[in-house]
Parts: structure tokens; C-alpha cells; sequence
């Protein structure tokens, strides 16, 4: 998992990553074991209230989030979000870094 061997450099900048799935619990629950996620996984249990709000409930017509990287401030205002166009693509980690850099200098 790319992102999660990029922690520190992607921590270095003042960021702290979140991810929430929607997956039940146990599927969830798996993958960070299988992949060794280092920062915290929210689990919503099949709820969609948090991916709607966002806009990205069923964007490829597969009742799942679309995979999608917000950047919200200490304020809590969204400043910038990529959203995947489909559900097996990931935004490269240097990428991210390149994103964080020109929005928290």
C-alpha cells in the first residue's frame, strides 16, 4: 500500500490521514490487516450518509464510494478532492505530496 509507506512523509507536512470505508466490518477489517494500514480506518458498516454527502455514493454504478482524497483544513473547509475515475485506480502518493505542499504553504 503505497500510501501507507508514504505516512511519515505525508505527516511531515501537518496532515493527518483518515480513511473511512464502507465496507461491513469484517471485509474492512481484513484488508487493513492484509495491507497494513498505518493511520486510523473509520468503519460505517454499509452506511452511506458520509459518501453522499461527499458526492461519491454510486458514482460507477456499484452501490460503493467511489475511492476519493479530500483535503480539508483545521476549519473543517474542503480545499481541494480528486475523486477516482474508477473503482480500481488510486491517486499516485506523490501526487497527494505535490497537492499538500502547494496548498499548506
Amino acid at each position: 500500500m503505497e500510501l501507507t509507506e508514504s505516512i511519515d512523509r505525508i505527516e511531515a507536512t501537518g496532515t493527518r490521514v483518515l480513511a473511512i470505508s464502507v465496507d461491513d466490518l469484517q471485509g474492512a477489517d481484513y484488508a487493513v490487516q492484509a495491507f497494513g494500514a498505518g493511520f486510523p480506518v473509520l468503519y460505517t458498516s454499509g452506511a452511506r450518509e458520509i459518501p453522499e454527502a461527499y458526492g461519491v455514493w454510486n458514482l460507477h454504478r456499484d452501490n460503493l464510494a467511489a475511492p476519493s482524497l479530500f483535503l480539508i483544513d483545521t476549519t473543517g473547509e474542503l480545499i481541494w478532492q480528486h475523486v477516482e475515475p474508477g473503482p480500481y485506480h488510486r491517486l499516485d502518493t506523490e501526487r497527494i505530496l505535490e497537492v499538500l505542499e502547494q496548498n499548506l504553504s
